[in-house]
């Protein structure tokens, strides 16, 4: 097998491992979203830290650009997202996850903060630091994926 195969072949298999420790129990979670529905969280969970034009998220989200206007608008009510000017075109927004963004996003993940602190807990600085940054190295290259592609 090539070294990608063997990589791929072990983030199939670690993932799941990490899924099970740290998934939440649903039922436990029923509430803690308060205002925020499920295609609020989809919405929120594609929003990257630098941001992202609307129309390149609903496009990613395979939505209506007037769908997913009327969503942001609301959270935008919400403070869960900023609609910044884009500094590169003035006519544009850029999205970003306000801080009350990411609040709900943890609160509403499939992944239980705790049990994910917990884990992370369980390493040094250093290692801690790599496991993020890996993380969000597959995140980041797993967006830049079409569908069909492989």
């Amino acid at each position: 097998m090539s070294q990608i195969n063997d990589q791929a072949a072990a983030v199939l298999r670690h993932y799941p491992r990490i899924y099970i420790a740290c998934h939440t129990d649903h039922r436990d979670r029923k509430g803690q979203g308060g205002a925020i529905t499920a295609r609020d969280q989809t919405i929120l969970a594609h929003i990257p830290d630098h941001g992202i034009r609307p129309n390149a998220l609903a496009a990613h989200l395979y939505i209506a650009a007037s769908t997913l206007s009327a969503a942001l608008k609301r959270l935008a009510s919400l403070r869960l997202v900023t609609l910044e000017t884009n500094p590169e075109d003035a006519r544009g927004k850029i999205v970003r996850l306000a801080p009350a963004g990411q609040a709900a996003l943890s609160r509403t993940s499939v992944l239980d903060v705790a049990r994910v602190m917990a884990a992370l807990r369980g390493l040094n600085a250093e290692e801690r630091a790599a496991v993020v940054r890996g993380l969000s190295l597959l995140a980041d290259a797993a967006q830049t994926i079409k569908v069909g592609k492989s």
